[in-house]
C-alpha cells in the first residue's frame, strides 16, 4: 500500500457529525502542514462526501483520508456507507454524469438551482478539482475522490 491513512473512521450517520468531521480534517491537514490547496479540497469532499452518506445512507459510515507524506499531498479519500438498491443506482449515475463531464464548473453550475441531486459531487469535481470514482459490493458503495492526475490504487 502506497500512502499512509490518516483517518479510518466509523461515524453514525448524523447530520451533526458532518461539519465536525469536516473541522478535524481541515486541522489535523493543517498540522501535518499538508499542501494548503490538498488540504482545502480533502476537507471539501470530505465535506460533500460525508454529506451525501448521511442522507442517503443507512447505517454506520466510513471515512477514509489517505495522504503521501513525503509530497505533503492528500492521495484519496473514501467514503463508504450501506443504502438502498435505487439509490445505488442514483449514486452510479450521478457519479458517472460527473466523471465523464467535459467541463467540471460547467456541470456544477448547471446543477445548482436543481433538486434532483448530484450537485455536491460536481462542486467536488470542480471546486476540488478531484476526480470521482463509485464502487459497489451489494448494497454497499464507496465513493472516492482523488486529485486529478492522481492514483487511487491505494
Amino acid at each position: 500500500m502506497s500512502g499512509h491513512v490518516l483517518f479510518d473512521l466509523a461515524l453514525l450517520p448524523r447530520w451533526e457529525v458532518i461539519s465536525e468531521v469536516r473541522r478535524l480534517v481541515s486541522r489535523a491537514l493543517e498540522r501535518l502542514e499538508i499542501e494548503p490547496d490538498h488540504a482545502y479540497c480533502a476537507s471539501l469532499a470530505t465535506h460533500e462526501l460525508l454529506e451525501n452518506a448521511v442522507k442517503y445512507g443507512k447505517g454506520e459510515v466510513r471515512v477514509r483520508i489517505v495522504l503521501d507524506p513525503k509530497e505533503r499531498t492528500v492521495k484519496r479519500v473514501d467514503v463508504e456507507n450501506w443504502t438502498t438498491r435505487a439509490q445505488v443506482q442514483r449514486l452510479k449515475r450521478a457519479v458517472g454524469d460527473v466523471a465523464t463531464a467535459q467541463n467540471a464548473m460547467r456541470k456544477y453550475t448547471s446543477l445548482m438551482g436543481r433538486s434532483n441531486g448530484g450537485l455536491g459531487l460536481a462542486r467536488v469535481a470542480a471546486e476540488g478539482e478531484m476526480s470521482l470514482l463509485c464502487r459497489v459490493r451489494a448494497n454497499r458503495v464507496a465513493v472516492s475522490a482523488v486529485p486529478t492526475g492522481g492514483s487511487a490504487d491505494v
